[in-house]
């Protein structure tokens, strides 16, 4: 009853009363009401999911007033994709200006940052074959793994200039260092895979979302070794040769 002063009144003559789903909570973003339908995917890239999703509701109407975004990885994907690239490219800058000061040369950088995109393709096939979805995480571990990926061109093109320094025939040098420098070259790079395995292998809730970041290092740090040890010789040679005919036909 309701106590008013013309005596207590029952609720029922006021209102009905009834037991009827509703919120919880009210969420609101931007100053409008929102309401979040979250889901956990272990099995499909996010780029499958995210299509399908768009196949099944891209002919439902929707009533006045009401819109349908993406948040989470999706959005995370979206904002950060154009960062990342201007990152990737600083990165590529800073690394030749640097590359140049220490070699004193603009030409022998080049060989030696041929290495990322080697690695790159690396780190997509990676993801393809295990099936890893493009987020943040595996964003990051390309990042990572283009400071990492040209030590080894840096080893292969420091001992050809020193070996030519001393006197040896370019072919020869490029075959020393190719030589001399594939078990070290290996071993760093098979050991930091190691390394890397446990959290490729992560399956647990909430940590598996790391796996990408090493699956997209240790691939492409894999292919990165492989394809430097021919690429990276082959470049300099090509470089080097651009540059003595180019000098030729200048004193000439």
């Amino acid at each position: 009853d309701i106590h008013t002063p013309g005596g207590p009144v029952p609720l029922r003559t006021l209102a009905g009363i009834e037991t009827v789903p509703g919120q919880t909570a009210i969420t609101r973003e931007n100053l409008q009401n929102t309401i979040d339908i979250t889901g956990y995917n272990r099995a499909r890239r996010i780029s499958q999911v995210l299509d399908g999703i768009q196949e099944r509701l891209g002919g439902v109407p929707l009533p006045g007033g009401y819109s349908l975004s993406y948040s989470g990885t999706a959005a995370e994907m979206a904002d950060s994709m154009p960062r990342v690239m201007k990152a990737v490219m600083l990165g590529m800058v800073l690394l030749l200006v640097l590359l140049m000061g220490v070699f004193r040369s603009f030409i022998l950088p080049l060989p030696i940052l041929v290495a990322i995109p080697l690695a790159l393709i690396g780190s997509l096939w990676g993801l393809l074959i295990t099936n890893k979805p493009m987020c943040m995480p595996a964003m990051m571990g390309i990042l990572l793994l283009a400071g990492i990926v040209i030590n080894n061109s840096i080893f292969l093109i420091d001992f050809i200039q020193q070996a030519l320094h001393d006197g040896m025939a370019q072919n020869e040098a490029m075959e020393q260092a190719v030589r001399l420098r594939l078990r070290p070259v290996l071993m760093t790079t098979i050991s930091t895979i190691v390394g890397m395995l446990p959290m490729i292998l992560e399956t647990a809730v909430g940590l598996e979302r790391m796996s990408p970041l090493a699956t997209a290092a240790a691939f492409g740090l894999l292919v990165g070794t492989v394809m430097t040890l021919v690429i990276t010789p082959v470049t300099f040679t090509l470089l080097t040769d651009a540059g003595n005919l180019a000098r030729r036909l200048l004193k000439h």
